[in-house]
């Protein structure tokens, strides 16, 4: 019997990373310094890469853009996964169970990937159409570090299972 009536235990509670982006914590503040500091990183050597005159003067130009367009991207990819998960708990709910545990192993990978797919997109192409206009960078060197920008600042951490 348990002595304490007022204790809540919570023995089965999943939160899922990307709901992350759903409910503001001060987190944040690690995660922005962090996302800030790795697409910094990527314009800035990007650049470099492409033999731009000015990277640095890139950056400065871009930096913003290139930031709230990734923290954009990366919050429709999570509503995708979220309305995902909604619409298999109604069908598991209403129609037929499903057989498998989207918040396991293979299957979460699975079901994570058109999240990843869509702010991948997004990053590459919201940051073509916006991010690089005012730099001296030409058509195919803006194609070439959106490229990079989509591969390696999208939301990765979506493909981890819950269960961990």
């Amino acid at each position: 019997m348990n002595k304490n009536k007022n204790t809540v235990r919570f023995y089965n509670v999943l939160f899922p990373l990307w709901f992350f982006f759903f409910y503001p914590t001060p987190a944040w503040l690690l995660v922005l310094a962090g996302n800030f500091l790795v697409d910094l990183g990527v314009v800035y050597f990007g650049s470099r890469k492409l033999k731009a005159e000015e990277p640095k003067e890139i950056c400065r130009k871009s930096i913003l853009k290139v930031c709230v367009i990734g923290f954009f991207s990366d919050f429709l990819g999570a509503a995708l996964l979220f309305l995902m998960f909604l619409g298999v708990s109604l069908i598991d709910q209403y129609v037929v169970s499903v057989p498998f545990d989207i918040a396991r192993g293979l299957n979460c990978v699975l079901f994570s990937i058109p999240g990843l797919i869509v702010s991948g997109l997004l990053i590459y192409h919201l940051n073509k159409r916006f991010s690089f206009n005012d730099t001296e960078l030409k058509r195919a060197q803006i194609r070439r570090l959106c490229f990079w920008l989509a591969v390696i600042t999208a939301p990765y951490l979506m493909l981890l299972p819950t269960y961990w």
